[in-house]
């Protein structure tokens, strides 16, 4: 992620470049999925039943923390919202920002990891996105880690410490907070976005949708793969329509490499395109298997930026046409695991 408003910005952006093309090299090879692998479906009409304690949706997986007594955490989660906690991984501390404003304890709420971009953190990418917030409106969970290193850096791959550290987080908030099992999404910024995908393609028996930021490297997802992603045309980091071999994302750019996923999951080969305002383009690949969706918001001369955000110290706004958060929120609440 560039580091706006720093100086020497062309130094900073090369290094990312370098770490992406990395990224590009570790996504491209890490194909291969849970052994249970199933795909995302749009949800059936929902009829719900409550008890004392529980409300239940048709196509809920409560997790084993909505079997205590308040689904609230316990001393095992010290997390409040919006304040850093930790989790002892082999030995290493690792940080993250646990949102539960606006969920019912009783009532197994969605999931969203929110994964930042380079040289960011959790603070940085809630601010940035406001997903937090906006979720906790419609009583959506969002667990937001913190990578190691400095600069902050993922392991975008499906395997590894972040993987694990990944994996050990969503265990353990669905173990202690009332979590819909069906209905956990991973949204990611720049680095953080091909992490989301390496991440998910591994675990498609756990994860039912991704949305990603500025990067949509194909991830080596197995069966289809519902996503949502935004990219601008005008990104100085990774190139839309990238025709160099030797950058992230090799030569094909952004619409081929959503190509890819559509073709994983069985859509049309050629998108419908639609105007959604001035600076705004939608493209979905349509009639995809198993209710899956995959969609690009092309974002006109947009750069490396989170449309519809809020500016924060290393993340910068993006076109105010379109609200990336919003559009993701709608987007996870059609999908979830059969």
């Amino acid at each position: 992620m560039v580091r706006i408003g720093r100086r020497p910005a062309d130094r900073v952006r090369g290094r990312l470049l370098v770490l992406l093309g990395v990224v590009a090299l570790l996504v491209t090879g890490c194909g291969g999925s849970s052994e249970e692998s199933s795909t995302s479906t749009r949800p059936e009409s929902s009829s719900t039943t409550t008890s004392a304690t529980t409300t239940t949706v048709v196509g809920q997986r409560p997790s084993g923390g909505c079997e205590t007594s308040s689904g609230a955490g316990d001393e095992a989660d010290p997390a409040a919202d919006g304040t850093p906690a930790s989790l002892d991984i082999d030995g290493v501390e690792r940080s993250y920002v646990l949102s539960t404003e606006g969920t019912d304890p009783g009532v197994p709420a969605p999931l969203i990891v929110l994964l930042h971009g380079m040289g960011s953190s959790p603070e940085d990418v809630n601010t940035a996105s406001d997903l937090p917030a906006k979720a906790g409106e419609q009583g959506v969970m969002v667990l937001t880690p913190q990578a190691l290193g400095e600069p902050a850096m993922w392991q975008p791959s499906a395997q590894g410490l972040d993987a694990a550290f990944v994996d050990q987080l969503i265990e353990q908030v669905s173990s202690t907070r009332c979590v819909d099992e069906a209905r956990i999404g991973v949204m990611g910024f720049s680095v953080g976005a091909a992490f989301a995908g390496a991440y998910s393609c591994a675990r498609q028996d756990q994860i039912a949708a991704i949305a990603t930021v500025t990067v949509e490297f194909p991830s080596g997802c197995e069966k289809p793969m519902s996503i949502m992603a935004f990219h601008g045309t005008g990104d100085p980091v990774i190139a839309y329509g990238n025709t160099d071999p030797t950058a992230p994302g090799g030569v094909t750019g952004t619409e081929a490499n959503m190509a890819v996923w559509a073709e994983t999951a069985g859509c049309q080969a050629t998108p419908t395109v639609s105007e959604v305002d001035t600076e705004v383009t939608r493209l979905e690949w349509s009639d995809c298997s198993d209710g899956a969706e995959v969609v690009l918001f092309r974002i006109l001369d947009g750069g490396h930026a989170w449309p519809g955000g809020q500016p924060a110290p290393v993340t910068m706004a993006g076109t105010p046409q379109i609200d990336a958060t919003a559009e993701a929120l709608k987007f996870f609440g059609r999908h979830h695991l059969p």
